[in-house]
């Protein structure tokens, strides 16, 4: 009897699967204060253990499971430097996550751990953008070119970016050209 002949690539069946365990680190700040030039906060390590289901097509796929191992909280101070547009672009160039604060048109800046997220601290106030009747591509040029290189709009007074984080943040607190929206 003739032996069927063998792929060499193992074959998925429709119903297995392959997975990835892996573990991904994230942290969060928390009462977030901007006294001078420092911002202090609360940090929030997680460490997690994911499981991931891989697609064949396409690499990793979604997300099965996602579990905290591991938790902890420190007091921490961040120390901003100010900053020439200059110096930002070797930031950039070096991919070094940072958080860039711009306080009455001046520039400041400080390294940063790359799993901090800042897009929902209001370190100087709320983010105008969300309520501005210009917020269009049509009306305002860092939503037309994308939201990056806060240094780049003399038009915002007040405001922070952070970059190469895991989620990057663009916040814009003074605008000369916001407009609210009417009642």
């Amino acid at each position: 009897m003739k032996q069927p002949k063998q792929s060499k690539k193992p074959r998925l069946l429709p119903s297995s699967g392959i997975f990835l365990f892996t573990t991904e680190n994230h942290s969060q700040l928390k009462n977030i204060k901007l006294n001078g030039t420092k911002i202090s906060a609360t940090q929030i390590d997680f460490t997690y253990s994911v499981i991931k289901r891989l697609s064949r097509n396409l690499g990793i796929g979604k997300t099965i499971s996602k579990t905290i191992l591991h938790s902890s909280e420190k007091d921490v101070t961040f120390e901003l430097k100010e900053i020439s547009g200059i110096e930002i672009q070797q930031l950039w160039k070096r991919k070094a996550p940072s958080l860039i604060i711009k306080i009455g048109g001046k520039l400041y800046y400080t390294e940063i751990s790359p799993w901090i997220k800042f897009y929902d601290s209001k370190i100087l106030g709320p983010h105008l953008c969300a309520n501005c009747t210009r917020a269009t591509p049509i009306n305002c040029e860092k939503v037309l070119r994308g939201a990056e290189h806060i240094e780049s709009y003399p038009w915002i007074s007040d405001g922070y970016e952070s970059i190469f984080t895991v989620v990057d943040s663009f916040i814009v607190c003074t605008c000369k050209y916001y407009v609210s929206p009417r009642k």
